[in-house]
């Protein structure tokens, strides 16, 4: 599949999808940014979600051009410090980015948990809560009113707390689901049941298909010796990976 070279970046190519059936498995951040582009290639589109992600507005704009020469040296670097400090829930006289996370994490959990005079853990711990669900209810009345469909809509509405599931920022993703040619797939959690020869099977009932990518993206918690593909060995020739297995985490 040679669109698979180019999801780490976004697809320009065509790749002869004009006429075909095209499904992608997965909702997460990669599968957020590429099916607003296959919604416009393909002759039908199948968007197979397992649970909905939390799809905030990304506000993308054009480069202004007359900023860029006004920057000085040590632009970046100060920017990028901005961001971590901000995300991290520290504190910053100015956000110097402005975008989705920055805005999240003033508004959200860690500010309201950086604001939180008291001493009690369970008062901390509400407080971040009810921030966080305040910025999630926001975020499921916005695809009430992206969305035209109310059926589609209540299926695309993520109800886990707001940092339980990594957040996607994307202008076009929920407007794509309301095209002629899209069409979402909603397994309830279960995730599709088979794949097969002609296209795959979810909920009981086959869709043909003629492309299947896999946008359901890497394992980030696996064993490190795994990743790596290298094993360390203490006394007595313990593995690493043998001594951690036996302490629970």
């Amino acid at each position: 599949m040679p669109l698979l070279d180019e999801i780490g970046c976004v697809p320009t190519k065509k790749y002869y999808l004009v006429d075909k059936r095209v499904g992608i498995i997965g909702t997460g951040a990669t599968a957020v940014q590429i099916t607003p582009r296959l919604s416009k290639w393909a002759k039908e589109l199948f968007a197979l979600q397992q649970t909905p992600s939390s799809i905030n507005v990304c506000n993308s704009k054009p480069t202004d051009a007359e900023w860029v020469h006004s920057l000085r040296k040590g632009q970046q670097r100060k920017h990028m410090n901005n961001f971590n400090i901000l995300v991290y829930g520290g504190k910053q006289n100015e956000d110097m980015i402005q975008d989705g996370w920055t805005n999240i994490f003033k508004r959200g959990t860690m500010n309201a948990a950086n604001d939180y005079s008291g001493d009690d853990s369970p008062g901390l711990d509400a407080q971040a809560k009810l921030a966080g669900f305040r910025m999630m209810e926001a975020n499921r009345f916005q695809i009430t009113q992206v969305v035209r469909g109310p059926e589609i809509a209540e299926k695309l509405k993520p109800w886990h707390n707001q940092l339980c599931k990594r957040l996607c920022f994307h202008d076009e993703y929920l407007k794509t689901l309301n095209l002629p040619n899209a069409r979402l797939i909603d397994t309830m959690g279960k995730g599709i049941s088979k794949v097969s020869k002609g296209g795959i099977v979810a909920n009981g009932k086959g869709y043909p298909l003629e492309c299947i990518i896999y946008a359901i993206g890497f394992n980030l918690a696996s064993i490190w010796t795994e990743r790596s593909s290298i094993e360390v060995y203490g006394r007595g020739w313990c593995t690493l990976t043998e001594k951690w297995s036996s302490i629970q985490s």
